[in-house]
């Protein structure tokens, strides 16, 4: 219980430095092409992993496979995300890339046979109104643009699935496994920029500098190895729930450091998406079989 709920907070932490990359990419490295972005922040990620934990590097076979699956994964939640994006509204990329809590447990259920709790089954449905009432604003189109981001929250619920897997496997090093995810996202967003942009990258000033190196070491780097770390002592439900705070933070850092501001429903699903996550935390269970004088099962 104990380690669930510091896996719980550390993936919390991870999730919030996703959600400031949003402002860094649009407002501090806009110069930038995505495709050769995505290669320097997660080449420097892959050097600093490959060094800081080069002991605990593996090229055993499993590693490998569950490795390369999820770096083929990363890319595309990546890819159809920044597609996505570029092809509808901002509210609706939003939205709908967030949907991977709702998608994960369906996954789950319907696929793997896994029952899903009552609790995560309404917290997900919660989450997913605070999602839209957070970046909808009362609109809502739809369109190709729309699809892939749809395709990117599947890409990103199959990844929460797979990562629970590989991290409950024996003898597998989470770190190892995230060590070939990010080199291999490396690689490929390479071979993509080389194929697709021209003029890929202009970045000059030290402010640019230092927001590259920024995404490269908190929100590449770091997530890279806490995420999977972290999901061998949680389900990947709860982690699609705590992916949906991603939304949240970024709004946040919008009306920090860009001024934007949301309407009165926008923060209505603020409120509801920041009760989710503490209400995911609590044992209800236990709170009413005190309530009620009953004795509560120790775990």
């Amino acid at each position: 219980m104990k380690n669930s709920k510091i896996a719980d907070l550390v993936l919390i932490l991870a999730v919030a430095m996703w959600g400031s990359t949003y402002y860094v990419i649009k407002h501090e490295l806009a110069g930038v092409e995505p495709f050769m972005l995505n290669a320097i922040r997660f080449g420097i990620s892959s050097v600093i992993i490959l060094l800081v934990f080069r002991k605990r590097l593996s090229l055993e076979r499993k590693t490998l496979k569950f490795g390369a699956i999820l770096g083929l994964l990363m890319f595309t939640f990546y890819l159809t995300g920044a597609f996505g994006a570029r092809l509808t509204t901002v509210s609706n990329a939003g939205f709908l890339c967030c949907l991977a809590v709702i998608i994960t447990p369906l996954i789950e259920f319907f696929v793997i046979k896994k029952k899903i709790e009552k609790k995560i089954a309404i917290i997900a449905a919660l989450t997913l109104i605070g999602v839209g009432c957070l970046t909808l604003g009362g609109e809502f189109t739809f369109g190709i643009g729309d699809i892939i981001c749809i395709a990117c929250s599947l890409a990103f619920a199959v990844n929460i699935i797979v990562t629970e897997k590989a991290v409950q496997e024996e003898n597998l090093d989470p770190i190892a496994i995230a060590s070939i995810q990010v080199v291999i996202v490396c690689v490929l967003s390479f071979l993509f920029s080389v194929v697709f942009e021209k003029n890929a990258i202009s970045v000059a000033s030290t402010r640019e500098i230092v927001a590259l190196l920024y995404l490269a070491i908190f929100c590449t780097a770091f997530t890279a190895v806490a995420i999977p770390s972290c999901q061998k002592y949680t389900t990947a439900s709860r982690m699609g729930i705590i992916g949906s705070f991603e939304s949240l933070v970024s709004a946040i850092v919008g009306f920090i450091f860009a001024g934007e501001r949301l309407g009165f429903v926008g923060y209505i699903g603020a409120l509801i998406l920041f009760l989710c996550i503490i209400s995911m935390e609590i044992d209800f269970e236990s709170l009413i079989g005190r309530y009620r004088g009953k004795p509560v099962k120790r775990q």
